[in-house]
């Protein structure tokens, strides 16, 4: 769950950019998109309309 929170806080925070999300969270890009779809999470479903 912790895990999971993490990235969606980091996407929002980077206004969904994956690049500088996994940057931030000292992650590469591709590391981090591999988490975002274990946790089945989308760009387009974390970002306010």
């Amino acid at each position: 769950q912790f895990e999971k929170s993490y990235i969606k806080r980091a996407l929002l925070i980077h206004d969904g950019n994956i690049s500088r999300a996994a940057r931030a969270s000292q992650k590469n890009r591709r590391a981090f998109w591999e988490l975002m779809r274990k946790h089945k999470i989308e760009v387009q479903n974390v970002l306010p309309e």
